[in-house]
């Protein structure tokens, strides 16, 4: 068989350009052909390995650019969960004196802490065995704040039924007859005493207040007027009913009444003037309170002028 033969032809460029040719054994070519292809595979192979080595590079800064925005993130989150914690502490503090001072009891510890504990749930022992330490970090904020929703909730439900508890207190004190119903001279106190009329020891029912003719006579209390008028020796008298305390007031020996039965008032609305009404020594306000349908002493119930009762 014949072997296979090339030609080369090699023709130099200029004025004196000549052409020469040889001939090469075709293995030989078929030789530099392989070689040139070996090479040619082996620069792309190169190409390729290290365009990949690139894009890795490439993708590992982006994936550290991304872990340290978490780490930010994380750390604003812990920042953000540790002040709401001292926040939460702070109102459960205010919320406990509050409820000291109404003579509650305060929320025990154990359902503060809202069910926490337990043995781990499985996403917890998967986190646990990872042992990342990224990982185990943003599972403890994860933790952190699902406890402070938890306390937060908590909170809220307590503190809704403080304000419950003390918008019916207020609304039991607005009807409480604390103030004085009148400026004035006490001339005679709740109990037995002298009768001005009889000369004998009877027993008193409430407080005599005097001052002018059409001196102003205040409501201590909220409530609604029972009667408003004539009340046999009492005179021109003003009784007003304190439905939710329990309470009856009684303003007797009036010039005048300013107010109508079933009229509501407030305490410090004006509901008549001192006069001299009725069975009476001279203008003075006979002022009786009573608890249940008993008779009580006012002064009992008369706070101190210096302090605030609304």
């Amino acid at each position: 068989m014949k072997a296979w033969k090339w030609s080369v032809v090699l023709v130099s460029s200029g004025a004196n350009s000549r052409t020469r040719s040889s001939r090469v054994p075709g293995f030989v070519m078929v030789l530099v052909l392989a070689l040139f292809a070996a090479g040619a595979i082996g620069m792309a192979h190169t190409t390729y390995r290290v365009t990949r080595y690139a894009v890795a590079r490439l993708g590992v800064t982006n994936e550290k650019k991304k872990n340290h925005n978490l780490v930010k993130i994380m750390r604003f989150l812990e920042e953000l969960a540790r002040k709401n914690a001292q926040s939460v502490e702070q109102l459960v503090h205010v919320e406990d004196r509050v409820r000291l001072k109404l003579g509650l009891s305060p929320v025990s510890d154990d359902v503060r802490k809202a069910g926490v504990g337990g043995p781990p749930s499985l996403e917890e022992i998967v986190l646990a065995s990872l042992s990342d330490p990224l990982v185990v970090r943003a599972d403890s904020i994860r933790q952190d704040i699902a406890s402070l929703m938890r306390m937060l909730e908590l909170e809220n439900a307590t503190m809704v039924t403080l304000e419950d508890y003390v918008r019916v207190q207020s609304n039991l004190w607005k009807q409480f007859p604390s103030v004085w119903p009148v400026n004035g001279r006490l001339t005679s106190g709740f109990g037995y005493r002298y009768h001005p009329f009889y000369g004998v020891r009877m027993f008193h029912e409430g407080l005599d207040i005097a001052n002018n003719f059409w001196t102003p006579i205040q409501c201590t209390a909220d409530g609604v007027v029972a009667s408003a008028g004539w009340l046999g020796d009492y005179g021109r008298a003003v009784q007003i009913d304190h439905y939710g305390s329990g309470y009856r007031t009684v303003y007797a020996h009036l010039e005048q009444t300013a107010v109508v039965e079933g009229a509501l008032v407030k305490r410090g609305d004006i509901i008549g003037y001192m006069g001299n009404s009725g069975r009476s020594t001279g203008p003075h306000l006979h002022y009786e309170v009573h608890r249940l349908g008993k008779l009580a002493d006012p002064s009992d119930f008369i706070l101190p002028a210096d302090v605030m009762v609304d």
